[in-house]
C-alpha cells in the first residue's frame, strides 16, 4: 500500500472512531437550581491573570501549532492576546485557526498495515487550548464556589 492509500486509509478510519455530539440527547438537570447559594453563571471574564497564568505554564521548547504562534513568542505578546481571548469569548465564537488540527498517525503495536494499530495525535493551538483551560477554570470555580456539583460526582473535576 502507498503512502497516499495509506494516508487515506487513516483518515477514513479516524473519522469513524471520533464521534460528534449531538445536542438532542442532553441530560435533564435534577433538583431545585434556584436553591440559596446557586447563582447562574452570566458569563466568563478573562482576567490579565488567568492568561498570564496560563502563560507561565507554556513550555517555551513546545511545538509551534497549525497556527505557527510558538509558545516562546505567546508569551512576549501576553497583553495582546488577553485582548483576543475576551473578543473571542465576547462575540462567542473562536478563529478558525484555534480550532485547526494537524493529526498524525502514531503507531501502537501489531502490523503496520492495520490502521487499527495507530491512534490520532492532534497537534492544536496554544491559543485556543489556553481559551478552552481558562473556559473550563471559570466553570468549575463557578459550580464549586456554589455548590452545584453533588458529593457522588467524583474523579472528572
Amino acid at each position: 500500500m502507498g503512502n497516499k492509500d495509506m494516508a487515506e486509509q487513516l483518515n477514513k478510519y479516524f473519522g469513524s472512531v471520533c464521534t460528534k455530539e449531538g445536542t438532542n440527547n442532553l441530560p435533564e438537570i435534577l433538583g431545585d437550581r434556584g436553591s440559596i447559594g446557586r447563582e447562574e453563571l452570566k458569563g466568563i471574564h478573562i482576567s490579565q491573570e488567568m492568561v498570564l497564568g496560563k502563560l507561565l505554564g507554556l513550555k517555551a521548547d513546545k511545538s509551534p501549532g497549525p497556527d505557527g504562534l510558538h509558545p516562546r513568542v505567546l508569551k512576549e505578546v501576553a497583553l495582546e492576546i488577553v485582548d483576543a481571548l475576551e473578543c473571542s469569548v465576547d462575540s462567542g465564537s473562536v478563529p478558525v485557526d484555534w480550532r485547526v488540527a494537524n493529526v498524525t498517525p502514531l503507531f501502537k503495536k501489531g502490523g503496520r498495515e492495520k490502521t487499527g494499530n495507530y491512534r490520532p495525535v492532534r497537534l492544536t493551538s496554544e491559543v485556543g487550548k489556553m481559551l478552552e483551560s481558562i473556559i473550563k477554570d471559570v466553570i468549575a470555580t463557578h459550580l464549586e464556589s456554589n455548590y452545584m456539583i453533588d458529593q457522588s460526582q467524583h474523579g472528572f473535576m
